[in-house]
C-alpha cells in the first residue's frame, strides 16, 4: 500500500512539476510580449503569429494554447493590407485560428471557445472558380470584412466566414457556421447559423414570440 502511494506521488509530482515549469514559461514569455506591445496580454505557448505589424492587441487580451494568428500581406504574388484588431478583454480558448487578408475586428469583451476558425477569405473566387489550379495556388479572395460585436460569446467549433458582422451581445452555438450577418442581441445556431432567439428585456425569447 505504501509503495503504491509512493509511486502515485512520484507520478503526480512529475506532472505537477511539468505544469509548474510550463506555467512559469508562459508567464515569463507573456511578460516579455506585454513589455514589447506595451499592453497587458496573457499568452499560452506554443502559438503562431504571422504579420505582427498588422495585428492590434488590446489590453487584457488572453488566449489558450495553439493560437494561430495570420495577417497575410503576401501570397504567391498577391499583396494585401490586412488588419486584425483584438480589442480590450478579448479571451480566446485553445486552438483558435484567425486568418486575414482584409479586415477582422473582434470588439471588447468577446469570448471565443475552442477549435474556432475565423477567416475573411477563401482559396479561389467561387464566382470564377479556378478548377484547373490546386487549392493551395489559387488566388485568395475576400468578399468583405468580419466584425464580431462587443460582449459576444462564440461557442466551440464555430466557423465564421468572410463578409459577416455579428452584433453586440450575441451567442453563437457550438459547431455553427456563420456566413451571414447576425443582428445584435441574438442567439444563433446551425449550419448555416440562423437566429432562434432574441434578447428582450434581459430574457431570451424565441423569434416567433418577439413582437
Amino acid at each position: 500500500m505504501l509503495r503504491k502511494i509512493k509511486d502515485r506521488w512520484q507520478v503526480d509530482g512529475i506532472f505537477f512539476l511539468v505544469a509548474v515549469l510550463e506555467n512559469s514559461k508562459n508567464a515569463i514569455l507573456s511578460k516579455l510580449v506585454s513589455f514589447a506591445l506595451k499592453k497587458q496580454v496573457k499568452l499560452v505557448f506554443p502559438c503562431k503569429v504571422r504579420g505582427l505589424q498588422f495585428i492590434h492587441f488590446g489590453n487584457h487580451f488572453s488566449c489558450g494554447s495553439g493560437l494561430w494568428l495570420e495577417a497575410i500581406d503576401q501570397y504567391y504574388g498577391q499583396t494585401f493590407l490586412p488588419q486584425i484588431i483584438l480589442s480590450d478583454h478579448v479571451n480566446l480558448s485553445n486552438n483558435v485560428h484567425i486568418a486575414c487578408i482584409n479586415s477582422i475586428c473582434i470588439e471588447k469583451g468577446v469570448l471565443i471557445g475552442s477549435n474556432v476558425f475565423i477567416g475573411d477569405h477563401s482559396h479561389g473566387n467561387l464566382a470564377h472558380f479556378e478548377v484547373d489550379i490546386m487549392p493551395k495556388f489559387r488566388t485568395l479572395h475576400s468578399r468583405g470584412a468580419i466584425v464580431i460585436g462587443e460582449n459576444t460569446w462564440i461557442g466551440d467549433g464555430v466557423q465564421i466566414l468572410d463578409n459577416v458582422t455579428i452584433g453586440t451581445n450575441c451567442i453563437i452555438g457550438a459547431q455553427s457556421v456563420v456566413n451571414n450577418d447576425i443582428p445584435a442581441n441574438s442567439l444563433a445556431v446551425g449550419v448555416p447559423a440562423k437566429v432562434i432567439k432574441r434578447l428582450v428585456d434581459g430574457k431570451w425569447v424565441g423569434v416567433n414570440d418577439v413582437r
